[in-house]
């Protein structure tokens, strides 16, 4: 499954930001200014943030709380199929251009 099929099936606009919480339902956001603070995405996370590749799409970045796994989130079925590894907690997926390591 590829970003481009998930958002098919979400109904979704391609070029959407989108958060996907572990219940598998989806949210799309827009940062506040062109690019979004650590503080933004500390939020829609739900703590401190680590980027993951997307293997199907170099161009976007999935980012999830880097404590995912100690804090023993659940696992979010569909941002691992994304990432072909295992995500706890909820995913932010976005395009590299809006997220500056």
């Amino acid at each position: 499954m590829t970003i481009e099929t998930l958002k098919d099936i979400l109904n979704l606009p391609p070029e959407a930001d989108t958060l996907i919480k572990v219940d598998g339902s989806t949210f799309t956001a827009q940062p506040a200014h062109k690019m979004y603070t650590l503080a933004e995405l500390q939020t829609l996370v739900g703590g401190y943030v680590t980027p993951v590749a997307i293997p199907t799409d170099p161009d976007l970045v999935m980012l999830v709380d880097e404590d995912g796994i100690p804090k023993q989130l659940e696992i979010n079925q569909a941002a691992s199929v994304l990432a072909t590894q295992t995500i706890c907690g909820d995913a932010f997926i976005l395009h590299r251009s809006r997220f500056d390591r």
